[in-house]
């Protein structure tokens, strides 16, 4: 057992020279980090995390403020339970405390149609998050080296990406918001796996070797085995520090855009969002303004897409009316220069009105009613946008109670064209409006008798009931005109 308060820091004892310093990397704060904080330590047993656990007892020379945590997948039966006994013995060795949790990686897939390697993410952090609130750490240490840091590089930019993707990883990271209390900490940024697997050797230190590592059925590996290697056969062996240094350039562009848009004053927790007042920053700043309010809606991570955003950007600068779906229970509606974001959990802004006869007009600046002579309008011209007009035959709709309203799931329609009823339920979803979103559409309805309160006149921006459409041109009718609500 060694005696860390008179342990050297010398050469040999460190992966670099570099983590000795105060500030390493010019990293502000890192050392501070390193040397201070209550870490959660996350331990797989592999060379980096092994490499990870021993520089930092040697650079605090104590294992006091240190918890190690290994996550078992699940995955690799028996070696996976031999690196958990291997990790911990080695925490036991260094006399510090040793947390381990068992996940079910395999049945988590299943549930969620994600890849084996997503799960094993998605889980890994729960984990080390409960862990870490458990131990009142304040950072998580996480073996991420020069490699990783390539690898992501060419992940995400053979997937497509932003400026801060492909900026990658940051040594100091807020685990999931910035007021969690936890921060990610990756000290290893800037050195490669060889130099943490000398290390290791140098220093008598021995590590678990994770077969699935050599798997190229793995895009990750694929990357790691095939092309990284090309890449330093071309570029030489400096090739990954080269390019570690211009994704901190890429970093520090994007930090610059990060504060320029934190600048433009506008509430991204309001829902509806108005952007004329920003409409015409450029859009790199545009889009981060957007995102940012994407995530005070909650839209899971998975689903904030360079797609969605940019084609949000484009619609609300431009003025242009649409729909945009998020996934199967997401959707953001944009009416001229305002996006609505729709969630699962969304109440419709639109109360149940009044019932009114259209030979009273209705006074709300929600419908406009206009008696006219007719304009047939075929079904597949009415718009999906507002504003948004039918035209009703009067005759059909002689001393009718009508009701504009919120759809309901129970609401039924006869389309014009089809002799039977059809769910407005199913005929939102035909036309793509997701689930969250269906709610909020606003539907005309029959309000004469509780027998006919679920039938629909009109179902604006889609379809007019075959019972009340106006059918031979000259004959008298109503127009309506669905307006953009305003905002509040």
């Amino acid at each position: 057992m060694p005696d860390f308060q008179h342990l050297p820091v010398e050469k040999n004892l460190l992966p670099s020279l570099e983590l000795s310093h105060a500030e390493p990397y010019g990293c502000p704060g890192l050392g501070e980090f390193l040397r201070r904080k209550k870490l959660l330590i996350a331990v797989s047993g592999g060379a980096d995390s092994i490499a990870l656990l021993e520089t930092l007892v040697r650079i605090r020379q104590s294992p006091d403020g240190l918890v190690v945590a290994h996550v078992e997948h699940g995955i690799r039966g028996d070696a996976s339970l031999q690196d958990a006994a291997f990790v911990r013995l080695r925490a036991e060795a260094l006399r510090i405390p040793y947390e381990q949790v068992s996940v079910d990686v395999p049945k988590a897939r299943g549930e969620t149609g994600e890849s084996l390697e997503m799960a094993a993410r998605r889980l890994r952090y729960n984990a080390l998050r409960e862990l870490a609130l458990k131990h009142r750490c304040e950072g998580i240490a996480l073996g991420h080296h020069l490699n990783d840091q390539a690898e992501l590089f060419f992940l995400r930019a053979g997937r497509g990406t932003s400026l801060r993707g492909l900026a990658g990883m940051n040594f100091l990271t807020p685990f999931e918001t910035p007021d969690s209390g936890i921060t990610l900490v990756r000290p290893f940024l800037r050195i490669s796996h060889a130099e943490l697997c000398r290390f290791l050797r140098t220093n008598g230190l021995e590590w678990r070797e994770d077969a699935t590592n050599r798997d190229e059925d793995a895009l990750r590996n694929r990357v790691r085995l095939r092309l990284l290697p090309v890449f330093e056969e071309i570029f030489g062996a400096s090739a990954l520090a080269t390019l570690a240094r211009t994704q901190s350039l890429l970093s520090e562009d994007a930090a610059f855009l990060d504060s320029c848009s934190d600048r433009i004053s506008c509430n991204t927790n309001a829902n509806p969002l108005d952007c004329a007042p920003f409409k015409n920053q450029p859009p790199p700043l545009f889009r981060r303004i957007l995102l940012r309010w994407l995530q005070t809606q909650n839209l899971p991570p998975h689903l904030q897409t360079f797609r969605l955003l940019d084609s949000l950007c484009r619609f609300l600068q431009t003025g242009k009316a649409g729909l945009l779906q998020a996934g199967e229970d997401y959707a953001i509606q944009t009416i001229h220069h305002v996006a609505w974001f729709f969630a699962p959990d969304f109440a419709p802004a639109l109360p149940a009105t009044e019932s009114f006869r259209l030979s009273e007009g209705f006074p709300t600046p929600l419908l406009r009613v206009t008696p006219a002579q007719s304009v047939l309008f075929s079904v597949r011209e009415f718009p999906l946008h507002r504003p948004l007009a039918c035209t009703l035959s009067a005759s059909a709709l002689a001393n009718r109670i009508l009701c504009l309203r919120p759809a309901c799931r129970d609401d039924r329609l006869q389309p014009v064209g089809m002799a039977n009823h059809l769910r407005v339920w199913d005929l939102l979803a035909d036309f793509g409006i997701p689930a969250a979103l269906r709610p909020t559409v606003t539907v005309l309805a029959f309000a004469d008798s509780e027998t006919e309160s679920r039938e629909i006149v009109w179902l604006p921006g889609f379809s007019v009931s075959a019972l009340v459409a106006a059918k031979q041109p000259g004959d008298t009718i109503w127009r309506l005109e669905l307006l953009p609500p305003s905002l509040p």
